[in-house]
This record gives structure tokens, C-alpha cells and sequence, in this order.
């Protein structure tokens, strides 16, 4: 299980999480999208499909469209083109050096995403092993000695919402049904 980290880690309305290296990256990437949703959509928007790239018709008459030259961009344009380095710079914020170092070649807040996806999130092989490693700890879930109803109870939820982000599904019975069956005996 994941170590519990301090409320700095966890960010706040204005300050965006950090991300700890190697642990909870799907919460921290939940936390995110809150966080870009909550100040300014666009941020999200642009992580998700890419940065604003302003076009122009080429000079042939009904061309396609092209990049304009940067001389010619519009305040709207220089505005557009911002939200996606106030995103890329708000994931750079949040990124220990270890893997801002590893990582500061990406020059979008899309490729950053992705980057980071790959790096901690892995490729489908790596989330199919993840479910079956959640899987049997779930399985195998059982009280410890010595342990309180309340962290038993923080374990147990904390695992059910691993598996419910690794897109494993769990009927509502059969996870009340396990936490009652991993109860100590009286």
C-alpha cells in the first residue's frame, strides 16, 4: 500500500498537486484533471487534444489551412496559445526533479501527459499485470493482528478503489461480503 503523504502533496484550489515518484500516480492524475477543470478548461482541453496552433488559408485561393507566422498572430491567438504553457507549466510544478529532468524535452502539456502516462501508468501489458496483482491481493485480503477496525477498513477501501481505476468490476455485494468474511473473529 502507498505511503500517506502530507496535505502538500495533495495541492489545493490553487496549488496543484505533487506528484511523488512512483506512488498514487492515478490519484495524482484524478486530482489533476480537477484541478485544470476547476481554473480553466482549456487547460484540460488542451492536454487532452493538443495545444491551439493558430492557421491561416494558404495565399492559393481556398488552400488549406497552414500555421500563421508568429508575426502575425492576434492578441486572441497569443491568448489561446497561453493556456496550454499555463498547463504545461502547472504539470512541470508539480513533477519531482527526478523526472522533470527526464521529461523537459516534451515543449506541450499533451506530450508531457503522455509522457508521464507511459513512464507511470505503463503500456496495456503493464495495466493488465497491475489488475492481476490487485486482484489477488483482494482475493487474499485478510485482517493483520494487532490491526484496528479503522485501518483495516482504510486498507480495504483503499485497494477496492485501485481496482475500481484499474477499470476492475466489483458488484457492491461481493465487496461488502469480503470486508464482513475479513473481520477478526470475536
Amino acid at each position: 500500500m502507498a505511503q500517506s503523504h502530507g496535505s502538500e502533496d495533495i495541492g489545493s484550489i490553487n496549488r496543484p498537486p505533487r506528484l511523488v515518484f512512483g506512488e498514487d500516480y492515478d490519484m495524482w492524475k484524478n486530482r489533476m484533471e480537477s484541478f485544470f477543470c476547476y481554473h480553466e478548461y482549456g487547460m484540460w482541453k488542451s492536454i487532452r487534444d493538443g495545444p491551439y496552433v493558430p492557421m491561416v488559408t494558404s495565399a492559393d485561393s481556398g488552400g488549406p489551412l497552414v500555421p500563421k507566422e508568429p508575426s502575425k498572430y492576434s492578441e486572441e491567438d497569443i491568448k489561446k496559445m497561453e493556456v496550454d504553457f499555463k498547463a504545461l507549466g502547472a504539470i512541470h510544478m508539480c513533477l519531482p526533479n527526478e523526472v522533470f529532468h527526464n521529461l523537459k524535452a516534451h515543449k506541450t502539456a499533451k506530450e508531457l501527459w503522455g509522457a508521464l502516462e507511459k513512464m507511470f501508468a505503463g503500456s496495456k501489458k503493464v495495466k493488465e499485470n497491475r489488475r492481476d496483482i490487485l486482484k489477488q491481493q483482494y482475493e487474499n485480503f485478510v485482517w493483520k493482528e494487532g490491526e484496528s477496525l479503522t485501518v483495516l477498513y482504510n486498507r480495504y477501501t483503499y485497494l477496492v478503489g485501485e481496482l475500481q481505476c484499474s477499470k476492475v468490476k466489483l458488484e457492491n455485494e461481493d465487496i461488502l461480503k469480503k470486508f464482513i468474511r475479513s473481520l477478526p473473529s470475536c
